[in-house]
């Protein structure tokens, strides 16, 4: 079973992790769009990332410290269900997690 993480940064970008045992997979988005929420779509139904493109696992894993997400640099959220991304963005300021919520909502509607 995967196990999704969305990492937004305060400058509008989005990293999805996706880990399955001992493999991992990474992708950084510079602006939230529709690949992104079809390669989210994709890892909740616990699809294999050993194929896809664009891993960037191996440049290093992304881990903000508790000191980066209280300062504002970094949200993060665990993501078991597409209704935990929808509503990840009900309350929030950020664009990006704002556009990511919208995006799923639209894409879980179809």
């Amino acid at each position: 079973m995967n196990k999704v993480t969305l990492i937004a940064n305060n400058s509008g970008g989005l990293t999805l992790q996706v880990q399955n045992g001992e493999q991992e997979y990474q992708h950084y988005y510079n602006h939230v769009t529709e690949q992104a929420v079809d390669d989210l779509m994709a890892a909740l139904s616990d699809d294999d990332t050993s194929q896809w493109e664009g891993n960037d696992a191996s440049d290093g894993w992304t881990t903000p410290s508790d000191e980066e997400i209280r300062n504002g640099g970094y949200r993060t959220l665990r993501v078991t269900n597409i209704k935990d991304v929808i509503d990840w963005g009900v309350d929030s300021s950020w664009n990006n997690i704002v556009e990511i919520s919208e995006l799923s909502k639209a894409s879980n509607e179809q």
